[in-house]
């Protein structure tokens, strides 16, 4: 039973895809209307002429980095610094800055317990000239300068309010995450509620709640089981987007204006997309440990009766963002398909639909470029930027 719980664990997502959808709407890309101050903006994606492609050659590629030794990166993110250079993390604890093009480096953090050194690393910002590592397995957030210098540590108490969903600002951060009260669990649970936390150097706040926010249970990096939200959050100085992945829509929130963004899907199938899914996790099992019972189980796990509909919310340079399409996640045996991600700018209109291609994760969109992760068929890891261009 131990291993079919595993197997729940890590096949869920795989379980939790959409049913068929409406197709576009014909005629205008979108429409804007109010309602009791909220700015309302509902996309027909169909309708949007002008799609972009990400290049097929990335213009650079980098799958290790060099500082005193040789290091093939793995559980990698990325984002831009200045004048060409980023700064790129993995999840074990390792931060480097460095140009990609020239291969010159600089060690900014690396696993462990000391000052300088990360527990496990949720995401990395480059925000107001400093970088910005947050450590989630210490429970704090970390300020670095450009020349590597510690410049301050928060840390953040109650645990398990630094997740990767985080809106970093000049005074305060952002993270939709458990916050207070929220605890851990083995079992998969619905939560009405989940808080967008505000943290600044004197408190730790809740900002609002996002509602019908589902949750579930994994194992993190510290061998501790932890909440992952379906859910996602980005954004800077304390304007945030905000998106549920079991709703076709993201919220731009701030002070002064509330923007809706709703968006139609041509329909699909998702038995086929569950059960190709499937196939990838069962074919990454040793035949030994999977008995025809186990295997049965598997591929009769019912589809989600509110599934996904959405997956990935990464900023732009502008301050909007560019949303993912729906898929469905299983392991490392799968990598993200190609497909089209809707591009929304900054104050919630519609802009273009970007193709990226298959097994690359994007981490960050320029105004002609994107930067991200790219992982090939037997799982190694790349950090690229590939050019945007006329599709």
């Amino acid at each position: 039973m131990g291993l079919v719980r595993a197997l729940q664990r890590s096949l869920f997502l795989a379980a939790a895809v959409l049913a068929a959808c409406e197709p576009p709407a014909p005629g205008a890309p979108f429409t804007v209307t109010d309602s009791a101050g909220i700015r309302i903006v509902t996309v027909s994606t169909g309708a949007i002429p002008d799609t972009l492609q990400a290049s097929g050659v990335p213009t650079w590629s980098a799958e290790s980095i060099t500082v005193d030794e040789l290091h093939y990166l793995s559980g990698v993110q990325v984002q831009p610094v200045t004048d060409g250079r980023v700064v790129v993390g993995e999840s074990e604890g390792y931060i480097w800055l460095g140009d990609p093009v020239a291969g010159a480096w600089t060690a900014i953090a690396r696993p462990g317990d000391g000052p300088r050194e990360i527990g496990r690393l949720a995401a990395i910002r480059f925000h107001h000239g400093a970088i910005w590592a947050a450590d989630a397995g210490r429970d704090r957030l970390l300020e670095f300068g450009l020349d590597g210098d510690l410049l301050s540590e928060r840390r953040v108490s109650p645990t398990d309010v630094v997740t990767s969903n985080w809106a970093p600002g000049r005074d305060a951060h952002l993270f939709l995450g458990s916050g207070p009260g929220w605890g851990a669990s083995e079992e998969l649970i619905q939560r009405t509620h989940a808080p967008v936390v505000r943290v600044s150097a004197e408190r730790i706040d809740t900002l609002l709640e996002v509602p019908n926010v589902e949750w579930f249970a994994t194992d993190g990096g510290m061998g501790v089981p932890y909440l992952n939200p379906w859910g996602h959050l980005t954004g800077r100085d304390e304007i945030l987007w905000i998106g549920d992945s079991a709703e076709a829509e993201v919220v731009r929130w701030s002070d002064s204006i509330t923007t809706i963004v709703r968006w139609t899907y041509p329909s699909w199938d998702a038995r086929a997309v569950a059960d190709s899914l499937i196939d990838a996790v069962l074919a990454g099992i040793p035949a030994a440990q999977l008995p025809p019972a186990i295997e049965a189980y598997i591929r009769n796990i019912p589809l989600s009766p509110e599934p996904l509909k959405f997956d990935g919310l990464v900023l732009r340079d502008d301050g909007g963002v560019v949303i993912g399409p729906r898929w469905a996640t299983a392991g490392d045996q799968v990598t993200r398909p190609a497909g089209a991600w809707l591009a929304i700018a900054s104050d919630g209109v519609p802009d273009y639909v970007v193709i990226l291609p298959a097994g690359f994760e994007p981490s960050y969109f320029g105004d002609d470029h994107v930067l991200g992760i790219f992982r090939d068929e037997v799982g190694r890891e790349a950090v690229q930027r590939r050019e945007l261009v006329a599709r």
